[in-house]
């Protein structure tokens, strides 16, 4: 996705409980994982992951276990601070508070 680090997301879908993949550009927190949605409607992995956090993601030959969580409050902000300028270009243009999801290692 022209040069930007990109994962696969794996979800359970919340209607069919069927695994679900999409490619999502992403960014490294420490050992941690930061995606964001667009905007409304919601993509379906976020609705997804929303309702059965436990997902796994792939980059490049590496599998990883992951279990989700969003990020609110001062502690969004604080690690909104951190995200590329095209993110926040992107909030911005679309007029809304993206949600900030956070997959961590299990």
């Amino acid at each position: 996705m022209n040069g930007l680090p990109v994962l696969l997301l794996t979800t359970t879908g919340r209607k069919s409980g069927s695994p679900h993949t999409v490619p999502l550009v992403y960014l490294q927190h420490g050992d941690d994982y930061l995606v964001a949605p667009g905007v409304i409607p919601r993509p379906s992995w976020y609705l997804n992951l929303k309702k059965y956090p436990q997902a796994n993601i792939q980059i490049e030959a590496r599998s990883i276990s992951v279990a989700a969580e969003e990020v609110r409050g001062p502690a969004r902000e604080s690690l909104w601070a951190t995200v590329p300028d095209y993110w926040k270009d992107y909030e911005r243009r679309a007029g809304i508070t993206l949600p900030l999801m956070l997959l961590k290692e299990r």
